[in-house]
Order: C-alpha cells, then structure tokens, then sequence
C-alpha cells in the first residue's frame, strides 16, 4: 500500500500563548490540504493532559497509509528540547513528514528537524532574555 496524504495533529492545550479550539485547527489543515493538493486524513486529537503527547507518538509510530502528520504551530511541539529531540527522531526513523501550518514549514529531514530545533531553542532564549523584567532591570 502506497503511503498518501496528511493526517493533522490537534491539540486542546495552549499553542505558545494563545488557544485554539480543535474545530478551528482542522479547518486549517483542510485549507493547507486544499491549496497544496494534499490528501486529508482525519485528525487525531491528543488528551487532556498537559505535556501529554501519547496521540503524537502514536500518529508517528502507525503512519503506514500518510506520508505525514500536521501541527498549527511549532508551540504545538514539547518545550523541553530532550522530548522534542525523541519525537524528532521518531519522525525520522518512521519516515513521517512534519508539516506546520502557520509558519509554512516541512520538516523531512535531519537538517529540517535540527534547523527547526534551533528556531524553537532561539525562540525560547530570545522570550527568556527579552521579558520585561530584564529590560526594565537594565534600566536602573
């Protein structure tokens, strides 16, 4: 059997900080599939836990019929950069794409995951060193 289309990722937790109903996000990726052609696979919807990421893994580990699985956003992925480095590799081993939305990036390969790991670890040390609290205490 031929691997086809992408199966979306759905999260009920907070996405950076903003939250976004699990309606809203499938319709996100039934217009990404829509505009590239893609064939969509129904979601799968993780718990209710937070830092729960069991549904991913699961998605990963039985992606035999989808080339790949979609998130919204890179705050979708775990913050700790150690789960976040398992669940790159995961994707790799399985030969599963990771298509994220709303910063229109594919991630395939290694390169791809660790450009996106040093985006996410950037993105952290810049919220860490920019905060009010470190600009203002700068000031005095």
């Amino acid at each position: 059997m031929k691997k086809s289309g992408l199966r979306g990722y759905c999260t009920h937790n907070s996405i950076g900080p903003y939250s976004m109903p699990v309606p809203a996000q499938n319709i996100i990726f039934r217009d990404y599939c829509n505009i590239n052609n893609i064939e969509f696979k129904m979601s799968s919807n993780e718990l209710y836990f937070k830092n729960s990421y069991l549904q991913l893994n699961d998605l990963i580990k039985n992606s035999r019929e989808y080339v790949g699985i979609m998130m919204v956003s890179i705050y979708v992925l775990p913050s700790d950069n150690k789960l976040r480095n398992q669940i790159f590799k995961l994707f790799l081993r399985q030969n599963v794409e990771l298509h994220i939305i709303l910063e229109n990036i594919v991630a395939k390969s290694k390169n791809d995951f660790n450009k996106l790991n040093e985006l996410l670890l950037f993105n952290e040390v810049s919220q860490n060193s920019l905060n009010e609290e470190n600009l203002l205490g700068g000031l005095k």
